[in-house]
């Protein structure tokens, strides 16, 4: 019982969550009326499942912002990951991890939905049917 009131309290304490101005535009997603940050890394086998089924629901939803974060500690390991995968949204190369030190996910793949600069939801894990739950997620925020 005490451990699922813990859960509890931590996603409302991060969902309630406000994103500081700087790091949304660090992340290219200031002014976004919904926005999903992937955080992802190239030794991520589950992230390599993951991204195509997110870059479809990206590509079907041009009104939400995406942007990826590779967390890899060479940037030129998370380069050649995201041109081997033809990823198109925008990437950020969290060198310092100043970025997922924030957001502070439990491990990658990790999704966060957010909408008028909040956290609304978020994807932890990997998931078969990652597009299914990211459009069902959208949606509900439209």
């Amino acid at each position: 019982m005490q451990k699922g009131f813990l859960i509890l309290l931590f996603s409302l304490i991060l969902f309630a969550r406000e994103i500081p101005q700087d790091l949304l535009q660090k992340l290219h997603l200031q002014g976004a009326k919904i926005g999903v940050v992937d955080f992802f890394a190239s030794w991520c086998h589950s992230c390599r499942f993951e991204i195509p089924r997110i870059m479809d629901v990206a590509h079907k939803n041009k009104d939400v912002k995406f942007v990826g974060v590779a967390i890899d500690d060479n940037p030129s390991d998370a380069k050649r990951f995201v041109n081997r995968l033809g990823i198109d949204m925008p990437v950020v190369y969290d060198k310092e991890h100043t970025i997922v030190s924030w957001f502070n996910p439990v491990g990658v793949p990790a999704l966060y939905i957010l909408k008028d600069g909040k956290i609304v939801g978020n994807i932890i894990g990997a998931h078969e049917d990652i597009g299914e739950l990211l459009t069902q997620k959208i949606e509900s925020l439209r």
